[in-house]
């Protein structure tokens, strides 16, 4: 089964590119001139570049680590809503002039000019993130899936963007602050290339645009051995469930593998969720404490030593995974805990 969310990215991802250069084709052969309000036609394809390429990215190699990640990260579709707002009111203002008026007065105000430095930059600051967030990426998955692919798309697409910018300042320096379309053509060619590029890599080995939608294939048996051990030195040797902060990104990040990649290990080694799996070291604990002589532990102290957030949080947890009440478990150990 293909990757879903990955796959409708990267659609976007294409038709916006190709929007772009069909709309300057349109452009430049004078077919817009035929009904003018098509000069701003309300489709922010420019932002939505960048986001819909890092979204394709993220789901396609499985970096997406929590919700609360993820709804952050859709705040890059702000910029395209903005605009995508900006060029609807423009069109109704065009449509209901039937004139090329407001284009005329967006161009001598630079408006377009500046437009695109801003969703350059935009688009640029988006791939150094996304090259950032790669490097995050275990080796197994590298070869699991087609990465050298990405890797050349993301460098070529990186490419496209440092070119435009480069031909947008020489073309605005050359005519001395005039809006001209001259830039655009070398761009829109080799834009035109890297879409022919993308459509023939697709057509030959889908798998190596679009990953499967799990990163359980191809795992790696060394990896998989190795971040157990990790694992298992950072619960029980370094003791950090102990921490009542710990969650599965902040583990994660210390064991340097996606957060969704970790779930996955725990949940096929270990036949649990990454909540109880924690919970079960810190109930471990509690029994330990529970069984040492002469041991003065009040109930809430044993809670917070074994890094369980409340109380209430301890005991239903407790009952849960023992079928008793910490209560009952000491008095049945004959434990000289104060209750």
């Amino acid at each position: 089964m293909r990757n879903v969310e990955a796959s409708i990215f990267f659609i976007l991802f294409l038709f916006s590119l190709s929007f772009l250069n069909l709309f300057f084709g349109l452009m430049d052969s004078g077919v817009l001139h035929l009904y003018k309000p098509l000069y701003v036609i309300p489709f922010p394809d420019k932002y939505l570049l960048g986001p819909c390429f890092l979204f394709y990215s993220l789901f396609n190699f499985g970096l997406v680590s929590d919700k609360k990640e993820l709804r952050k990260l859709y705040f890059l579709f702000v910029p395209a809503l903005f605009y995508g707002f900006l060029l609807l009111y423009w069109f109704s203002t065009a449509v209901s002039e039937n004139s090329y008026r407001i284009v005329g007065e967006l161009v001598k105000m630079g408006v377009f000019r500046v437009n695109e430095y801003l969703y350059l930059l935009f688009i640029l600051g988006i791939i150094v993130y996304l090259k950032q967030r790669l490097k995050q990426l275990p080796k197994y998955i590298t070869l699991g899936i087609s990465f050298k692919t990405h890797h050349v798309l993301l460098n070529t697409f990186l490419a496209l963007v440092i070119l435009n910018l480069i031909l947008s300042t020489v073309d605005l320096i050359v005519h001395k602050g005039d809006d001209t379309m001259l830039f655009n053509y070398p761009h829109l060619i080799i834009n035109s290339l890297f879409i022919y590029w993308i459509g023939f890599k697709g057509f030959l080995n889908p798998k190596a645009l679009i990953a499967k939608s799990t990163l359980k294939q191809h795992p790696d048996k060394a990896f998989e051995s190795e971040m157990e051990k990790k694992l298992g030195k950072i619960l029980m040797v370094d003791e950090r469930y102990k921490k009542s902060d710990l969650t599965l990104k902040s583990l994660a990040k210390e064991l340097q593998v996606p957060a969704n990649r970790l779930s996955e290990h725990i949940k096929e080694k270990h036949k649990m969720k990454f909540k109880d799996y924690i919970n079960q070291y810190r109930i471990k604990k509690v029994k330990e404490l529970l069984q040492e002589p002469q041991q003065k532990y009040t109930m809430v102290a044993l809670a917070e030593e074994a890094g369980f957030g409340s109380k209430s949080i301890f005991y239903t947890t407790f009952k849960r995974a023992t079928g008793m009440t910490p209560s009952e478990y000491s008095k049945r150990k004959d434990s000289d805990v104060r209750i």
